[in-house]
């Protein structure tokens, strides 16, 4: 029971972690969250497609059983706080970050929402804090604490 978080790419220590982790001890708080790093084929000189399908393999290997699934795609739908917070009242959700360029057909046909960020796109390390500090946005919320004002 709880959240995880499903993302292609390494755990790096940089000047991002520090706020990463913030928000992750943050959650911790209120609900069990796990975050799976999935290996990232970019690196190597395969083709596009290639890559997309080794990553995306390798999420949907790593699915939550009975976990709603949330696909984060800059094709998804963007929402409010207020509406995000309520998709965090299901007891096993699943949160999917896919690689540079993105997950095949199966990934978005096995997600059962795709949320999108912004409109603008960012790198893996900052959409991964901005969703942690949305989710825990999303848990005050629901607990009627004063962090979202």
């Amino acid at each position: 029971m709880g959240i995880t978080v499903l993302t292609v790419g390494k755990n790096k220590k940089d000047c991002f972690s520090e706020i990463f982790y913030d928000y992750y001890e943050r959650i911790k708080k209120y609900r069990n969250i796990e975050i799976k790093y999935i290996k990232d084929y970019g690196e190597f000189k395969d083709d596009k497609e290639s890559i997309i399908e080794k990553e995306s393999k390798n999420i949907i290997e790593n699915f939550e059983k009975n976990s709603y699934k949330v696909l984060l795609a800059k094709d998804g739908k963007m929402v409010d706080s207020i509406s995000f917070s309520k998709l965090l009242e299901k007891e096993n959700i699943s949160f999917i970050i896919g690689g540079v360029f993105g997950v095949n057909g199966k990934v978005y046909e096995s997600a059962d929402f795709v949320l999108s960020l912004s409109k603008m796109t960012f790198p893996h390390r900052i959409a991964r804090i901005v969703l942690l500090e949305q989710i825990y946005r999303g848990l005050t919320i629901l607990n009627k604490e004063k962090y979202h004002k």
